[in-house]
């Protein structure tokens, strides 16, 4: 069956948020409207729309009279998601696992070693295959409530991610996890696969946290990283 096609607005509101996330629109950056539909190549009226959405996402700020800006990110803000994907990331393998179909273990198994292999590669970053791995496992839980709650989560997760490896965080440990997964996977075994999520938290908790604290990006509490190519 052919999905129907996406509306401008959506367009918009997908091209932005992968700028912001990627920080080719970078934390804490001023843009105007116009600036945004030059980069997106759509009209003022579907950049508006998603301009809207990334508002209530909390990507975006609107200060009157002043304009928009990035919502910057602060060693605060990370600390306190991370603190958030300590509860949520192994909720979503605990339920993932009690539920998974071995269909399901198949589809995780050949769509993340098809990314690994392209972040072995140097095609795609590590956080990449961390997105992916827990979108696949969101979708086996088959709970609504808590898809909800990981896409409120994914973008900033990714954004800190991003944010990280352009400041020289390595996030191999995730390459590793995703073989540990798939075997715990296959063997049902749930209580070691919940520990090993709460463990690949920890890490990349301290991985980020350590490379920002160490970053001279850092200034007036905010993370600053330079543009990158659009």
């Amino acid at each position: 069956m052919t999905e129907p096609p996406r509306s401008l607005s959506e367009s918009a509101y997908e091209s932005l948020t992968r700028l912001i996330v990627q920080c080719k629109l970078p934390p804490g950056e001023w843009v105007s409207e116009k600036q945004l539909t030059e980069l997106t190549g759509l009209g003022l009226g579907p950049v508006r729309t998603a301009m809207a959405r990334l508002r209530h996402d909390g990507l975006l700020i609107a200060v009157p009279r002043v304009g928009y800006r990035v919502s910057p990110i602060t060693i605060d803000d990370v600390t306190d998601l991370f603190d958030t994907w300590a509860i949520v990331g192994p909720a979503i393998v605990d339920l993932a696992f009690k539920r998974a179909t071995d269909q399901q273990i198949d589809e995780f198994e050949a769509k993340s070693s098809e990314l690994a292999a392209r972040v072995h590669d140097g095609q795609e970053w590590e956080h990449g295959l961390l997105d992916l791995g827990f979108g696949l496992l969101v979708g086996m839980t088959g709970s609504r409530r808590l898809a909800d709650i990981y896409e409120r989560l994914r973008t900033d997760v990714a954004r800190c991610f991003y944010v990280a490896a352009l400041q020289g965080a390595k996030l191999t440990a995730v390459t590793g996890a995703r073989e540990e997964i798939v075997a715990l996977m296959r063997r049902r075994d749930h209580d070691e696969a919940v520990s090993r999520a709460r463990d690949l938290v920890e890490s990349t908790r301290e991985l980020v946290l350590g490379v920002l604290h160490t970053s001279p990006g850092i200034a007036d509490a905010e993370l600053r990283v330079p543009s990158q190519p659009v």
